[in-house]
């Protein structure tokens, strides 16, 4: 018989800082033309003059846990309500800047112009700013202490005239807030019915005469896959996401990757066995975490033992533990009626 040990979740999955799981769900959701309805009207006389049409801007929000270094490129500091950021382009993006707008390269007085640009983008976002309160914003040549010390991220694509500028904001936590709590009471509306989550950490098929080892107290079976910390979740009992199950603090957490989970197909003459964590979970806003990035933070602690579901009803509590091949043990506790 295998032996077993119990798993100890913080060797097997990654943590998750509880700032960046509980900031994930409104600033990942922020939508610059609900924060800032009028900032193009700041940007149309300059088009206009320089007979540009007005550019194409794509943008992407981002809360990293593990910040990369930036790449070679402008680097300098700006600051919104005290709070200091950092805005970088790459070389690329300087040379296009300088060819839109001058139609050749400047070289070395080439920053000067992407420096006037950002002041002039600085000023657009304070004087466009839709939220709750003001913004104060303001610009520095100087290059930030750090450049990758910052939680999150704005990540700006904009095509102007053919020439494709990419801009990365390095957001400080304080301004991350002020979007966050922004987009969360703008979601204050009447609240459906509670949505019932549950995470499944595997699913396996087996032969109907092995069923009842599954069944037995204290047997302890192998599952025939290693571990993985990608699970799958389900929503009032309907697949919905696929996700990274992580720790934070003394909980289990999930991050949310992707929203295409296909129900799981039938295996004629099998019965599917899945592992789910102890309980569901009730969530008032379903919405909000409908965001690849988004944390969904559990009140199930580390030490909790694990659900076992036959075709998907909870039949029993168990303990799970990774043998050395990396595979889940099972190991059955007690018959539930859950």
């Amino acid at each position: 018989m295998e032996s077993f040990v119990s798993w100890n979740p913080r060797e097997h999955l990654d943590e998750v800082p509880y700032d960046r799981a509980r900031l994930s769900l409104g600033f990942l959701r922020a939508q610059m033309d609900k924060l800032f309805p009028s900032i193009n009207e700041y940007w149309k006389p300059l088009f206009f003059s320089l007979g540009l049409e007005e550019p194409v801007v794509k943008y992407e929000l981002f809360i990293e846990s593990n910040a990369m270094p930036l790449a070679e490129g402008f680097l300098a500091s700006y600051e919104v309500n005290s709070s200091g950021g950092y805005v970088h382009l790459d070389k690329q993006s300087v040379s296009a800047i300088n060819q839109i707008f001058t139609n050749k390269d400047l070289k070395n007085s080439g920053e000067i112009l992407v420096s006037y640009l950002i002041r002039r983008f600085l000023v657009s976002l304070e004087k466009s700013w839709a939220g709750g309160g003001d913004l104060r914003t303001s610009y520095s040549d100087s290059i930030p202490k750090s450049s990758v010390d910052f939680p999150a991220k704005a990540k700006l694509k904009i095509e102007i005239g053919g020439q494709l500028i990419s801009l990365v904001f390095g957001i400080p936590v304080a301004l991350v807030e002020i979007v966050n709590s922004t987009v969360l009471d703008q979601r204050k509306l009447k609240l459906e019915q509670q949505t019932e989550v549950s995470i499944e950490l595997f699913g396996i098929y087996v032969q109907p005469e092995l069923l009842i080892d599954y069944l037995r107290d204290g047997n302890v079976i192998k599952a025939p896959k290693t571990f993985s910390q990608h699970v799958n979740l389900y929503a009032n009992g309907r697949p919905w996401a696929e996700g990274l199950l992580k720790t934070c603090q003394d909980k289990f957490a999930v991050e949310l990757k992707s929203f295409a989970l296909q129900k799981p197909e039938n295996t004629a003459g099998q019965t599917r066995i899945s592992l789910e964590l102890e309980r569901a979970i009730n969530l008032e806003d379903f919405s909000i975490y409908q965001t690849a990035g988004a944390i969904l933070l559990t009140n199930i602690r580390l030490n909790s033992p694990v659900s076992v579901a036959v075709s998907g009803e909870k039949i029993a509590n168990a303990m799970m533990g990774i043998s050395a091949e990396k595979k889940p043990l099972l190991k059955l506790l007690s018959k539930t009626n859950a």
